[in-house]
């Protein structure tokens, strides 16, 4: 019996046979007929879709990310494309970090340093 003391079920899907791939999938709940009720109760969710996809997006081609030397990197801004969409919600599941170079210093810089980032379909930008 999977139910708790509080009457709630919580069931994990193990998803390690099945393909990736985009799914249909629903919950439905049937409780158990008792003898005061005639039928046995469901209860079901909407249909939602599942996507299982275990290969993360890859960066697509050799982004230029090449600086000149006069420009600051904060007027110029730069693209990074990518093989599929990236999750793009906020809070960001990525951090971008950079490291830049002007032949007598390095500097790393972090997403949350003050580099602005946008996310959207493919692409990460930023300056």
């Amino acid at each position: 019996n999977v139910e708790d003391d509080f009457g709630y079920v919580s069931l994990f899907w193990d998803l390690g046979a099945v393909p990736d791939g985009i799914y249909e999938t629903k919950v439905v709940a049937r409780c158990n007929q008792t003898s005061a009720s005639i039928a046995t109760q469901s209860s079901s969710t909407e249909t939602i879709k599942v996507t299982v996809d275990r290969l993360p997006p890859e960066v697509y081609g050799y982004p230029d990310l090449h600086m000149p030397i006069h420009e600051h990197p904060a007027s110029t801004e730069y693209s990074i494309e990518f093989t599929e969409k990236v999750a793009c919600e906020w809070p960001f599941v990525f951090d971008l970090s950079l490291i830049i170079e002007d032949g007598k210093n390095i500097t790393h810089v972090r997403s949350n340093d003050g580099i602005h980032v946008i996310c959207s379909g493919h692409s990460i930008n930023y300056r």
